[in-house]
């Protein structure tokens, strides 16, 4: 019968969800042992051997019910063999009675409390009830009774799992790296637990030093580079990261697109945090959503990669066609952003008449993200018209922007700004070539 320990998400803090699942499994008892004639100190009758073959049957066609009652004669004896309580505990927990599966496992360890076996039993049954730290004494305890040649780290990890249920994060701490050093392999997931370990109690050096060490022992884990990259952000090496994601990336060759679009678009995000904006374009190219398409043109601007980020606009409003919902956000900040890309190519002819368009009107239940990139597109194209000493234009442009929330003061004090300059032009062009001379006192 295997008993798994329950899955648990080992993040912590805002950047990274680390979503990691820790299981070990536990056997209970082992095929190899169950139903056999025990030797040296444990010797079965004929009755209790019969008992066990019957009861071993019975579980097997998942009739606990019947093995119940032929164990439990047995197990009334004065010293019933290990064995014996070892099966009724197992089959009173196939019947879904695990209070009375503990009182047998509690007998069991009283009567053989030097048999690791025995503490094992109860461990993961005291684990399976929520008894956290006693669960984990036991299993430390079965762990330490084992035969120094023979034990089974796996133990430890599940009493580490036992403690981090009851917030005692150090302790764990210490069991996890005593199991991470006894085994010869350790799995993924124990290295994780450390990795959890380490970040609540906000050790994230150390988290990075067991992250890393998964990746060298599972170097063709995803799950191993995918962790390790976001500790490498964490602790400020963004692009570190993305390399790490990259191969995480590589890992995942021909795996679902949808799951391979999420970790481009993370991958993304990490080069974007470094400042290589083109190379965090390139992880979005692909991706089918709109708002991956709007992310890398700004990207690809940014790069002075101007004729590349109106491609990505263009791939936008493509996707934003097959897209079901309609974010009237999302196509003002791409109006805005392509804008400002023309302004840059020196299409300002262009540029200004996306601004306008994008602002001409607003919708009647507009957001203030609507209102406020109505705002931004009316300034750009006001500044634009400013630059080319087009002072009537922009003070057209001015005074929309006026009336649009938020802008109301800018576009007033801009407005006026632009008429003063069209009043001092006015001024110098009717003013004469030469001043006229100021007679002196004599010809006076």
């Amino acid at each position: 019968m295997t008993h798994t320990l329950p899955s648990s998400r080992l993040c912590h803090g805002p950047l990274l969800l680390l979503l990691v699942t820790m299981f070990c499994c536990l056997v209970l008892p082992t095929n190899a042992n169950a139903g056999k004639r025990n030797t040296g100190e444990e010797r079965l009758s004929p009755r209790q051997y019969a008992a066990i073959v019957d009861a071993r049957n019975f579980l097997d066609k998942g009739e606990p019910d019947k093995a119940i009652k032929t164990l439990q004669p047995q197990a009334k004896t004065k010293r019933p063999p290990r064995i014996i309580l070892s099966h009724l505990g197992w089959a009173l927990i196939e019947t879904g009675d695990k209070p009375g599966a503990l009182d047998v496992y509690a007998v069991a360890v009283k009567l053989y409390p030097d048999d690791p076996e025995v503490r094992r039993n109860l461990g993961v049954l005291l684990l399976e009830l929520g008894r956290y730290s006693q669960a984990a004494d036991a299993l430390e305890k079965a762990y330490t009774l084992q035969p120094e040649d023979k034990r089974d780290p796996a133990l430890l990890l599940q009493a580490a799992y036992a403690l981090t249920e009851t917030k005692n994060f150090k302790r764990a701490l210490g069991l996890a790296e005593r199991a991470l050093k006894a085994a010869t392999e350790p799995p993924l997931p124990w290295f994780n637990l450390a990795v959890h370990c380490c970040l609540r109690l906000h050790r994230q050096d150390k988290a990075l030093h067991f992250a890393r060490n998964g990746t060298r022992l599972h170097p063709r884990e995803e799950a191993a580079w995918t962790l390790y990259a976001r500790l490498l952000a964490r602790t400020g090496d963004p692009l570190g990261g993305a390399a790490a994601l990259e191969t995480a990336l590589a890992l995942r060759a021909g795996d679902g697109r949808e799951r391979t679009a999420a970790l481009s678009k993370e991958t993304a995000t990490l080069y974007a945090l470094g400042h290589a904006h083109a190379e965090a374009a390139r992880h979005l190219d692909d991706a089918p959503d709109p708002g991956s398409q709007l992310s890398a043109a700004d990207l690809y601007r940014r790069n002075g990669r101007n004729r590349e980020a109106l491609a990505a606009l263009n791939r936008f409003e493509a996707a934003s066609r097959k897209d079901t919902t309609d974010d009237r956000a999302a196509h003002l900040r791409a109006a805005v952003l392509g804008g400002r890309i023309l302004l840059d190519m020196n299409r300002t002819e262009d540029g200004i008449s996306r601004l306008l368009k994008a602002a001409d009107k607003a919708a009647p239940n507009a957001s203030k993200t609507e209102q406020r990139l109505r705002g931004t597109a009316l300034l750009m194209a006001g500044e634009a018209r400013w630059m080319e000493r087009k002072w009537r234009d922009a003070a057209a442009i001015f005074t929309k922007l006026a009336t649009v929330p938020g802008f109301g003061s800018t576009g007033t004090s801009l407005a006026a700004g632009m008429r003063a300059l069209l009043r001092e032009a006015a001024m110098a062009h009717d003013a004469p070539a030469t001043q006229p001379a100021i007679p002196s006192p004599s010809e006076s």
